[in-house]
């Protein structure tokens, strides 16, 4: 059974970029991750199941086929196709030491944060928000910014042919 094609055109660029995490992955075809200028022309591209990978300005690539999301079905159908992933991380990090050292970081923020709300000037900027946030005239003329405040959803329209008075 041959690799089924997949073309650009069916599947756009797909990219993820996590600040907090230090990591940032991009999938997409060979002509995609190219155009991107993601992939150096020296790299030789991989193989099958195999992968490749190369350090360069402090950064680790990782490059491997993978799935595309709409696809199902085993393995041998996809591993020859043209569908990548590649993984980009900061290089020379010890990945479970620096996650725990993360998520730290992550509670020490959100312990400051919590700790500001709870002082003196977070209960001002509170008292502010709410103040700002009951003011008509103000609230009048932020509607007038576009796209400041995203526009109502509209509820939900009773079925036609469905009465909603009760019998």
């Amino acid at each position: 059974m041959s690799a089924p094609s997949i073309s650009a055109d069916a599947l756009g660029l797909v990219v993820e970029a996590n600040n907090d995490w230090g990591h940032a992955a991009y999938e997409g075809t060979r002509a995609q991750l190219e155009e991107e200028g993601v992939i150096p022309s020296s790299i030789e591209w991989p193989t099958s199941e195999r992968s490749v990978s190369w350090e360069r300005a402090g950064l680790r690539f990782f490059l491997r086929r993978t799935r595309p999301a709409n696809m199902k079905g085993p393995k041998k159908l996809w591993v020859q196709g043209d569908y990548w992933h590649l993984d980009i991380n900061v290089a020379g990090r010890d990945r479970g030491c620096w996650n725990e050292q993360h998520r730290v970081d992550l509670k020490r923020r959100e312990l400051a944060r919590e700790i500001y709300r709870q002082s003196p000037a977070g209960q001002r900027d509170s008292r502010r928000y709410w103040a700002a946030h009951d003011d008509k005239a103000f609230q009048t003329f932020k509607a007038q910014i576009p796209g400041l405040i995203p526009p109502k959803r509209g509820g939900r329209k009773p079925r036609s042919g469905v009465s909603s008075a009760t019998t």
